[in-house]
Order: C-alpha cells, then structure tokens, then sequence
C-alpha cells in the first residue's frame, strides 16, 4: 500500500489499522498543516472499536479527533524511552494522509521544535517574569518537573542565606530534603506546608506555572501564610485583618506581579523621556512587546 497516493478524503479507519500492524507501533504521529507535532493516535483505543465491522469503513477524517492526544511531557518520554534507536515509523496528517517515515530522534525534534519568534518571545516573557518575581517581598523559588531549581529570588536568597549560584540546576530537595515535591505531579495546590529549616518554622505554599512550580515561603511567627490549625485567638485577629484588606487592592500574587511590572515599565519610561524604543532597549526587550504592555496595563 502507497499511503502517499491515497486521497485523504477517502481514507478510511482500516488504512489507519494497516500502518499499525505493518510498521508494529503503539502511537501514530500527527501532524498539523504546517508539518508541526499535533499529537498521537493511540493504537489501543482504535482497536478497542474495530471489533465493529461498520467502524474499520469509516472516513478517519471524521472521526480523528476522538483518537487524537496531545501527551504531556512525561508521558512523551516515557513513550519514546521504549523506543529503539533504529525503529522507523509512518507519520501522518490530521486527515490520515502518509506524510513520511520518522525515526526516534525527529520525533523527539518536533515534539520540542518551536519558531525562533516564538522562542524570542518566550525568553523575554521569561525575562519579565524573573525580573518581577525577583522585586516581590516574598520569598520565592522556581523549579522545573524535574524538581530542579531554575531560579531563586533576592528575598529568599537574603532569608535562606543562599548563593544563587549554588541553588541553580540542582534539586530543591537537596537543600530541603524534607520539602514537599510529591504534589508537584498534580495541577494546583491548595494546601499549606510546614518545614523546618536551620531551627526556623518556614510555611509555604506551591503553585503551578505552566512547566514550572512556583515555591513560595514565609516564617511561621511572621503570619503571612498560616495552617488550619491556628488557635481560636490567631483566626480572631485573622478575620480583623481581612475585613480591613476587603476595602483595599487585591494583594494577590497575579495582582503584585502586574503592578510591580507596571511600575518598573513606567519607571523607565520616564527617566526616558517616555521613548518608547530607547526604554524597549534598556528593558531588553523588543519595542512591540513594550508597546503591548503599555496598552494592556494602561500606562499612558
């Protein structure tokens, strides 16, 4: 069978099956118009429904997208970790259509591969993000899934009496090994922890940001964040203060980030006579993110 001549609008679910048992894969590549990863078609859940004759005869134009996933980073690896470094197999468009034959490494290439544009911008969001959570009074630290610290701020390096340089690339539960990391594997974190370091009551609070998990702490005699187990006294004085915050700004981490970059937009923009280009530069960042900032926080 040459897939490549076949018409995708008469590809059928048994051509499908076919590349299955030929090149003998669990997952079929899919990619998207402009021949980048869109996600996998899982073997086990096609053949789940081919016991229905009807169903191999179907278009698999129409019925794509109940077979189609995008995995996450975890379970990619582990998907391609089983791989062999020689295997060869088809990959396909969203219509069904044989595009090509991949080996393990392309697939590792396009499910990673980005525009330079889109890294460009990346890289500055990051930049943006770093240098806001890097003026906020809280003591904060990022990690990456693989529980390695990719960035630390001044606040927590000045209270944990760190070197940054000692912290970056390295696993946060080396420095606290009895630090929670297991819940990093779910999406959000309701919870508050408690640990104890260097003879100090640290709680602390983890939030999840796209690939990272945002570690947030404070000293428990401080009352920032405190356990549900606070006394009758502490829940008192608690109720005192958030009735006198509901007349205030939201103080909240989305909150502070915004305006703390929104100062230091304005900032520069003013020691710089509001040019927008030279300020772009110094911000290192390019002039229409800066112009997409303005407007979006309402600067001028």
């Amino acid at each position: 069978m040459n897939q490549g001549t076949i018409d995708p609008k008469i590809i059928k679910i048994k051509d499908i099956m076919r590349l299955f048992f030929k090149y003998d894969i669990d997952a079929l590549p899919v990619l998207d118009k402009k021949n980048k990863f869109k996600g996998l078609i899982d073997k086990n859940l096609i053949i789940q429904d081919a016991t229905d004759s009807e169903f191999i005869g179907k278009l698999f134009s129409r019925v794509a997208d109940k077979y189609l996933s995008y995995p996450d980073e975890e379970k990619f690896l582990f998907l391609v970790s089983n791989l062999s470094e020689d295997v060869k197999f088809p990959v396909i468009d969203d219509k069904g259509k044989f595009l090509f034959l991949w080996d393990k490494r392309k697939l590792l290439n396009s499910y990673y591969s980005i525009s330079e544009k889109e890294k460009e911008a990346d890289k500055t969001d990051e930049l943006l993000y770093k240098a806001v959570l890097n003026n906020l009074p809280s003591n904060i630290i990022l990690t990456g899934t693989d529980n390695n610290i990719s960035f630390a701020n001044k606040s927590f390096i000045k209270e944990f009496d760190f070197e940054l340089n000692i912290l970056l690339g390295r696993k946060l539960n080396k420095f606290f090994p009895n630090i929670n990391i297991i819940l990093t594997k779910q999406n959000f974190f309701p919870k508050i922890h408690s640990i104890t370091y260097r003879h100090i009551k640290w709680h602390y609070i983890i939030i999840k940001c796209k690939t990272a998990f945002i570690y947030i702490f404070s000293k428990a005699e401080e009352g920032l964040i405190k356990p549900e187990s606070d006394n009758i006294e502490i829940k008192s004085k608690r109720k005192k203060k958030e009735k006198h915050k509901s007349s205030q700004k939201d103080q909240s981490l989305p909150n502070l980030i915004k305006d703390q970059e929104t100062d230091m937009i304005k900032k520069v923009l003013q020691e710089n006579d509001w040019n927008i280009t030279k300020a772009a530069g110094i911000l290192n960042i390019p002039r229409q993110t800066l112009q997409y900032k303005i407007s979006k926080y309402k600067i001028i």
